[in-house]
């Protein structure tokens, strides 16, 4: 991602997540997280969304702020699909646990 080739970015998470050992469930979210990013910057929105939803799931089971601050930085660049419902979900229920954590 740091070098701007999105599509390399994913490939190498997809093959990373179908191996990835079940008792590092943090680090999993985190590149579920990375993962939902690169697929926003590809345009492929159901990727991203659903990426993004399995690693919300991970950060509130775990409580682990830097999956959310990976989310947040994922919010703007779904900004573009907004209207779309599960979007628009995915935003809310990121704002409410960006607001609790604060």
């Amino acid at each position: 991602m740091l070098l701007e080739r999105p599509g390399e970015a994913a490939e190498i998470y997809r093959e990373s997540l179908s191996h990835w050992p079940t008792v590092q469930e943090r680090d999993r979210g985190l590149c579920l997280a990375r993962l939902a990013t690169a697929n926003a910057l590809l345009e492929d929105v159901e990727g991203a969304y659903q990426a993004g939803e399995e690693a919300m799931a991970i950060a509130q089971r775990t409580g682990s702020a830097r999956i959310l601050n990976e989310l947040f930085r994922l919010q703007p660049r779904l900004a573009r699909w907004q209207k779309l419902v599960e979007v628009s979900e995915f935003n809310r229920e990121l704002d409410t646990m960006r607001s609790a954590a604060l």
